[in-house]
């Protein structure tokens, strides 16, 4: 138990670092950043790893903690492609990933004759909903 809450501090840890260094660098990311983001993803990696090994081998298995190919996407993002083009929030696409997986939500709940026209409205209700 101690070890799990170990391995999920380190994801944490690691995670709010990496946003701070998406939000506080710019579009060219410093020298000690490039040295700090691939081992960054590869601890966050390692203890997400550890949370999916414990989750699938429990008694039931648990859902939480499963290993999706973004981690990969992570690793390679903060391995290779910041440190040969700049800070990632410049040019991924999770944003776009995000949009899909609600536009995919609100078509399910739409009725296949008016899906196009339901679909967009309920969609700028969504996206433009004062708060």
């Amino acid at each position: 138990h101690d070890d799990s809450d170990s391995a999920v501090r380190i994801v944490i840890e690691n995670l709010v670092r990496l946003y701070d260094i998406l939000s506080n660098e710019g579009m060219f990311l410093s020298s000690a950043v490039k040295r700090e983001l691939p081992k960054l993803s590869r601890q966050l990696a390692h203890a997400y790893a550890k949370l999916t090994h414990r989750a699938f081998n429990a008694t039931p298995p648990e859902r939480m903690w499963k290993m999706m190919p973004k981690m990969h996407l992570f690793e390679y993002l903060c391995q290779v492609h910041a440190l040969m083009f700049g800070n990632p929030r410049f040019y991924t696409t999770y944003m776009g990933e995000d949009l899909v997986g609600l536009v995919i939500e609100i078509c399910e709940a739409c009725h296949p004759a008016t899906m196009a026209h339901t679909a967009l409205v309920k969609w700028l209700r969504l996206s433009f909903k004062s708060s």
